[in-house]
């Protein structure tokens, strides 16, 4: 015997959403790349009266109002580079995670066409922080101080 138990789900909320978003780039020196980038979000959701989803409205606040990036993009001599990244988030209100910033740092090096080594540090300044929370998980997810390597080969 087989049982099928259909289950249909909505939360019965409608709304609107505006948003925007700016990026630049400038070339300082023909081997020094400046870029900065920033977004906004709008949302206002609606649950109708009949709708039995109590948090159909706290989408909202599950995506930051602001985000903002600045990075500096340098090629050094030798096939080696050096990028930096600073981010800065808004805060996420509807799941309890403030705002933050972090600094990744990356060192290339490219000693042919084809092939380019790097090593990066990912959020450089310090302790961890809370990136996001899942709804159905009690723990979020702590980003901590990343080291990694990788080397690549195009072909």
């Amino acid at each position: 015997p087989e049982l099928i138990v259909p289950l249909r789900t909505t939360n019965k909320a409608r709304g609107e959403v505006y948003g925007a978003e700016l990026a630049a780039q400038w070339k300082a020196r023909r081997y020094w790349r400046l870029q900065a980038g920033s977004s906004w979000l709008k949302m206002n959701l609606h649950r109708a009266p009949d709708s039995l989803s109590p948090d159909a409205e706290t989408a909202e606040g599950r995506s930051p109002r602001h985000q903002g990036q600045l990075a500096s993009l340098l090629d050094l001599p030798r096939g080696f580079s050096l990028d930096a990244f600073l981010y800065a988030y808004g805060r996420l209100p509807a799941v309890g995670v403030p705002g933050y910033a972090k600094v990744d740092l990356r060192l290339g090096w490219r000693p042919r066409k084809a092939v380019e080594a790097s090593i990066a540090v990912e959020n450089l300044g310090g302790g961890e922080h809370l990136e996001f929370q899942p709804e159905f998980i009690s723990r979020g997810h702590l980003v901590r101080r990343a080291v990694y390597g990788k080397i690549t080969y195009r072909f």
